[in-house]
């Protein structure tokens, strides 16, 4: 039976019409895997990144993947140690709270969260992440040190030293745990403690200025003005740049009546800082030591002026 012109034409829209639907489902289908390979991708892409600590590609993958995937508390912890590394504080806090969202036991987070913390100047917030850290994982060597680091800026000195003590007992060789260390039992007046702390950095890094400076005051306050100043010359020769240690090198030099080192060394604190007051005071009675009158006379009423009134006493005494 021949087939009205009406029922061709129906039949024909209808083949359109499932043409059109068939397209249709393909493009949606196409975008969904598309989608789908392009988010498996970025992750992929952002984890590379960040073990080879290509931060700016890390940030780069993981910022787009995390508009894909929120749900995700790794991609949010890599990508705010990739802002952290980039100064990208504020972002870098916000991700790492996120992570910790999703996922609260997660120590690396509350490590790297707190130490943004402690930069920030927020010390009780960045105690309590470093806290928190240590709690999920008690030898967490990471967090210990970070946390002796924000009791020492705090002045929990007992609490610092326990820190760094823990961190030097299970690793040795970890030379800023054990300058850390040292700098903590030396404000807790352990000197035999801080001496071994400084001997030992000394003793895995000869190269150490840093430590040779510190076990300079040590030795100082002990005392041992021969010993300070050859250590405070050891740290001078190693890195030029300590101006305390050109002071405190004058101050041991003071005491052992060599005024004329003593003067040199404080010529050239007062060369990087001109006005540092205790400076002109010590120098101007060095020159008194030397029978300089006339300098020391200058360098005392420069120290009065800056306000070291101790020196006019001696202006008093002397400067007539």
């Amino acid at each position: 039976m021949e087939r009205s012109k009406s029922q061709r034409k129906n039949d024909h829209s209808s083949t359109i019409s499932m043409r059109r639907l068939s397209i249709i489902f393909f493009v949606v289908l196409t975008s969904l895997i598309s989608n789908g390979q392009s988010k498996k991708e970025l992750l992929r892409l952002g984890s590379e990144a960040y073990t080879q600590q290509d931060f700016t590609k890390t940030s780069e993958h993981l910022g787009k993947y995390i508009q894909k995937d929120d749900g995700n508390p790794e991609a949010f912890f890599m990508f705010g140690v990739a802002l952290s590394r980039m100064n990208q504080r504020n972002e870098a806090l916000t991700s790492f709270t996120k992570a910790l969202n999703l996922r609260t036991d997660y120590h690396q987070a509350y490590k790297e969260r707190g130490k943004l913390m402690a930069i920030a100047g927020n010390l009780t917030a960045a105690l309590s992440d470093f806290d928190a850290a240590i709690a999920l994982q008690p030898n967490y060597i990471d967090a210990h040190f970070n946390r002796g680091q924000t009791h020492l800026g705090m002045k929990n000195y007992r609490a610092a030293a326990q820190d760094f003590g823990f961190v030097a007992s299970l690793n040795p060789a970890d030379i800023e745990a054990q300058l850390q260390h040292g700098k903590s039992l030396f404000f807790l007046s352990d000197h035999q403690g801080a001496m071994r702390a400084y001997n030992k950095v000394i003793e895995l890094d000869s190269e150490h200025a840093l430590a040779y400076k510190e076990r300079g005051k040590l030795k100082a306050i002990l005392g041992d003005y021969y010993g300070s100043n050859r250590d405070f010359t050891k740290a001078i020769d190693r890195d030029d740049s300590f101006t305390d240690a050109y002071f405190n090198r004058a101050m041991s030099s003071f005491n052992l009546n060599e005024f004329e080192e003593c003067i040199s060394d404080l010529n050239k604190v007062i060369e990087r800082s001109p006005e540092d007051a205790e400076a002109f005071y010590f120098k101007g009675q060095s020159h008194f030591k030397l029978g300089q009158k006339p300098e020391a006379c200058r360098a005392l009423s420069q120290a009065g002026e800056m306000g070291k009134f101790e020196a006019y006493d001696l202006i008093k005494n002397y400067c007539k």
